[in-house]
């Protein structure tokens, strides 16, 4: 069996759409580095995820190499904007885009949600030129999330500024 995940496959070729109604593609975003955040409404994990990973929004506000999107799995798009506007799952400088509707239902093994066979929420991914570069990066915790040089936050940079680095 094909390892989808492994470093360096290439990533899925996503086409979905954005909080604006716009049609986002993973070519979109080329030469970029992508936290990629895999999430739905209700989900409390997702939540203190969201909450943990602030510090690194914050770093990387400003920063046009690397991007947040943050892919949202719910059956209803209403309920998907909806938790938009509350900030509770997402940041407000991260790229929101849905997945869920229809895709979650589909026997089609093309789409993003079966192509990795995401069953845990949240999932994160690190994806840099198009291409898989840590299908397990380290998931920020909130208790050290206020203390960017320790714990899971700490590594979870470190991932990033390697892929920063990295030639491939």
């Amino acid at each position: 069996m094909l390892d989808v995940r492994g470093k360096g496959r290439d990533f899925y070729p996503f086409k979905l759409e954005n909080d604006k109604g716009d049609i986002v593609s993973l070519t979109t975003y080329k030469n970029k580095i992508l936290v990629v955040d895999f999430w739905f409404t209700g989900c409390s994990p997702c939540m203190q995820l969201n909450e943990a990973m602030q510090p690194l929004f914050e770093r990387y506000m400003t920063d046009s190499l690397v991007k947040f999107i943050s892919i949202n799995l719910d059956a209803s798009k209403r309920v998907w904007l909806e938790s938009l506007k509350t900030g509770m799952y997402t940041h407000h400088t991260g790229i929101n885009l849905y997945a869920g509707g229809s895709q979650l239902n589909t026997t089609d093994t093309n789409t993003i949600i079966t192509y990795y066979m995401l069953k845990t929420f949240p999932t994160l991914f690190i994806v840099k030129n198009g291409r898989m570069y840590s299908s397990n990066p380290p998931l920020p915790l909130l208790s050290d999330g206020q203390n960017v040089n320790i714990g899971s936050t700490k590594k979870l940079i470190d991932l990033i500024e390697a892929a920063r680095l990295d030639a491939n």
